[in-house]
């Protein structure tokens, strides 16, 4: 049932506006979020030189979310195996905050420890736990748990 399914649900400063809207998140797939571009928008830039989670430019974000810092191609979530990973890069990454720390920090601090990981890591950071394997993913991710919060730009979610 779609119960089952991971998913999103926003988070509002009004109580009884919170949970009132709920995307699904099915696996094996590519959930692309981001701001809707106009017919004859040419400036669909996420900050980054090639468009993420995308294979086809035209492509248009499954969830639409509006905003002064939320890019046309601004995040994605991939569902492998009930186990969702959050991708962003470029500028959108610093303006996407899971559990109240911003996606840029968070993948930079993983990488760096994947960098010092060749030998066995006596003790790993949260954001190397995070970290979503390079084998798995075309570009590394956060790994998103059960009642995260996530925020892109002011838009909230969990």
């Amino acid at each position: 049932a779609a119960l089952d399914l991971p998913h999103i649900v926003n988070l509002n400063e009004d109580m009884l506006l919170s949970g009132r809207i709920k995307h699904w998140l099915p696996e094996g797939k590519i959930v692309k979020i981001g701001l809707a571009a106009a017919a004859n928008d040419s400036d669909s830039s996420d900050g980054s030189d090639t468009e993420l989670g995308s294979t086809c430019a035209d492509d248009g974000p499954n969830i639409v979310l509006s905003g002064v810092n939320i890019f046309h191609n601004h995040a994605s979530i991939r569902n492998e195996g009930q186990r969702c990973v959050l991708h962003c890069k470029g500028e959108a990454a610093n303006f996407t905050y899971v559990r109240g720390v911003k996606c840029s920090s968070l993948l930079r601090e993983a990488r760096r420890s994947m960098r010092k990981s060749l030998a066995p890591p006596k003790r790993q950071s949260v954001a190397a736990r995070l970290l979503q394997p390079p084998q798995v993913a075309d570009t590394p991710g956060v790994t998103l748990n059960h009642g995260d919060m996530i925020a892109f730009d002011h838009c909230l979610f969990f």
